[in-house]
C-alpha cells in the first residue's frame, strides 16, 4: 500500500481519498486557527509533542521502510551541515520530525503534525540559540533514528520523549 505523501499524482482520486484529503485540510486549517486565536504557550505544545511524537516514534520503529530511515538520516546530516545557518538547521529539523510522523504510518499523526508545524518551527527557533543545543540535537535525532532503524518502539518512544524533554527544559532555563 502507498503512504499518503507517496500517491501517484495520476491516480485517480476516489470519493474516499478526496474526502480524507478534505478531512486532513479542514483539520490542518482549524488547528492553525485555533493556535492563532488562542496562542498555545510552549508547556501545552511540548505536553503534546511529548504524547504525539513519543508514540509517532514507537509507531515509526514498528512501521518504518528503508526509504524512511533513509529520509530521516538525510535530514541529520542536514542538521550538522547546518549548524551555522539557522534557516536550513530548523528547516532540516523540522523535516526530520515531519518525516517521522509519516514514517508512523498513520495519516493523522502526520497531518496533525502539520497542524502544529509553525509552533514547533518557533520552538526549534528558540531551541537554536542556546548553546550546545543544535549540537545536542544532532546527537539525540540520531538516538531516536539508531532505536526506530532497528525497530525498538519502547526505545524509539523514550529518546523522543527525552528529546522533546529536554529541548523544553533548554527553552525555560533560557527564559524564552
Amino acid at each position: 500500500m502507498l503512504s499518503w505523501s507517496a500517491r501517484p499524482a495520476n491516480r485517480a482520486v476516489s470519493p474516499r481519498n478526496a474526502t480524507v484529503a478534505a478531512f486532513g485540510n479542514t483539520l490542518n486549517n482549524s488547528l492553525d486557527f485555533l493556535l492563532s486565536v488562542d496562542e498555545a504557550n510552549y508547556g501545552e505544545l511540548f505536553e503534546v509533542r511529548r504524547i504525539l511524537e513519543g508514540e509517532a516514534a514507537a509507531l515509526a520503529a514498528s512501521r518504518r521502510r528503508d526509504e524512511d530511515v533513509v529520509r530521516m538520516a538525510a535530514e541529520i546530516e542536514a542538521m550538522e551541515a547546518a549548524l551555522d545557518s539557522e534557516e536550513g538547521f530548523i528547516a532540516a529539523d523540522l523535516r526530520f520530525h515531519l518525516t517521522l510522523a509519516e514514517a508512523s504510518g498513520n495519516r493523522l499523526i502526520a497531518h496533525l503534525m502539520d497542524a502544529i508545524r509553525s509552533l514547533l518551527q518557533r520552538s526549534l527557533s528558540s531551541a537554536y540559540h542556546i548553546p550546545g543545543s543544535p549540537e545536542d540535537a544532532v546527537v539525540l535525532h540520531g538516538l531516536i533514528l539508531e532505536a526506530i532503524a532497528a525497530k525498538r518502539p519502547e526505545e524509539a518512544r523514550q529518546r523522543m520523549q527525552e528529546h522533546v524533554s529536554r529541548v523544553e527544559r533548554d527553552i525555560t532555563r533560557s527564559g524564552d
